[in-house]
């Protein structure tokens, strides 16, 4: 088992990068959606780039593993987990006018691509896409 354990960056270091990705996932959902840009969304804002990354790092990780737990033969309860956090991400995104509907609505000539959002958001630190 300690085998499969990959040496990991101090916490302090952890942690700093997780908040610069939280910072960069909110000033580039800001440009790409300027009804957000306000100071009174800054807490929804960042609890939505919170919870999306989250969720991105942990659909990665289950994806990883077989959805079937090889103790107990029961689905893992990390898949419930998972489905938690999109149903928090909907109901934020959708305080924030971010579901593709409103956001149709507020740019008429030019849809929302909060696809393209996320994946911008999980640029690594050397400039290049995440897989």
């Amino acid at each position: 088992m300690s085998g499969d354990l990959q040496p990991t960056a101090p916490r302090s270091v952890r942690v700093r990068k997780r908040d610069q990705q939280i910072r960069r996932f909110v000033r580039h959902l800001r440009t790409i959606a300027p009804h957000v840009d306000r100071s009174e969304l800054v807490p929804l804002l960042r609890s939505y780039a919170m919870i999306t990354l989250t969720l991105e790092r942990s659909y990665a990780a289950l994806k990883e593993r077989s959805l079937i737990s090889t103790k107990t033969d029961e689905l893992r309860s990390s898949i419930d987990v998972v489905g938690r956090l999109v149903g928090q991400q909907a109901k934020l995104a959708e305080k924030l006018g971010l579901t593709p509907a409103v956001a149709g609505k507020l740019r008429k000539e030019k849809t929302l691509d909060l696809a393209g959002a996320i994946a911008d958001a999980e640029m690594v630190e050397d400039g290049g896409p995440t897989e």
